[in-house]
């Protein structure tokens, strides 16, 4: 499969990016600022904030944010939504990122810890907080497709899609990547014990809008030119046929946990 950088595969579909993907629900915020147990003076870290779909749904509780963010569209459209919040923007990838030693209460990513690079991805998140300090990772996943129309789209995915990940069980995927992820949060001896949390909820989409969710995501964006133009084609055909709109089911997914 091509290789994706993540620096800038979603920079350059930025305003597509903030249109077509969800937000988070409202209760998985409200669990972590209650996790995080910030003091009034205290500070939030984001990493990864995208155009700042999470960022918004935490700084209206108050506190300074600080968000790094490799995308520069990104930031702007993060910048616009947040207009008026106490939240900074650097502009940077959180390799090149100076982190201010022990000086957050709360660092938090959203579909975007799987970006950074291993070797030093907890070691600096964990010089950023204060002992004790929360760090929470979140995700939507779907578990995968429970409708006729989902069953149908997963197949014509499949079809034009040659890596392994198209062919993976959505539901045992689900399962194994809570536990490597808890697994990692133990094994790096930085932090405590690691509470997991889920949300589901659905949302619906049109076909069109589903197909412009579909081309927010990596995988498909870096297919062939062709093969993606068949692809959307086929999958908005599906829907069409079947009512005009699909529900898709998702399970939002927490991690919390403190720096020793």
């Amino acid at each position: 499969m091509t290789q994706v950088d993540g620096k800038t595969v979603f920079d350059e579909a930025a305003v597509l990016y903030d249109k077509a993907r969800p937000s988070y629900p409202k209760q998985l915020v409200r669990d972590t600022i209650e996790y995080a147990s910030i003091p009034a003076d205290g500070r939030i870290l984001e990493i990864g904030c995208g155009p700042g779909k999470a960022t918004v749904l935490f700084a209206r509780y108050g506190y300074p944010i600080l968000c790094v963010e490799p995308g520069p569209n990104l930031v702007e459209i993060a910048r616009e939504r947040t207009r008026g919040c106490p939240v900074e923007f650097e502009v940077s990838s959180f390799e090149g990122w100076q982190a201010e030693e022990g000086a957050f209460d709360l660092a938090y990513l959203a579909s975007a810890f799987h970006w950074l690079p291993e070797e030093i991805a907890l070691p600096k998140l964990a010089s950023a907080l204060k002992v004790g300090g929360a760090l929470a990772l979140f995700w939507n996943r779907h578990p995968g497709p429970q409708s006729e129309t989902l069953e149908e789209v997963a197949a014509a995915v499949a079809k034009y899609r040659s890596d392994p990940g198209s062919r993976i069980d959505p539901n045992r995927e689900f399962e194994r990547s809570v536990r490597e992820q808890v697994g990692k949060l133990d094994a790096s001896g930085l932090f405590g014990e690691v509470t997991v949390k889920t949300y589901p909820w659905e949302q619906t989409y049109s076909a069109r809008e589903y197909v412009e969710l579909m081309d927010t995501y990596s995988s498909f964006r870096v297919m062939p030119a062709d093969a993606k133009r068949a692809l959307y084609d086929e999958v908005y055909t599906i829907i069409e046929r079947h009512g005009g709109s699909v529900t898709r089911s998702y399970r939002s997914l927490l991690y919390l946990t403190r720096r020793k």
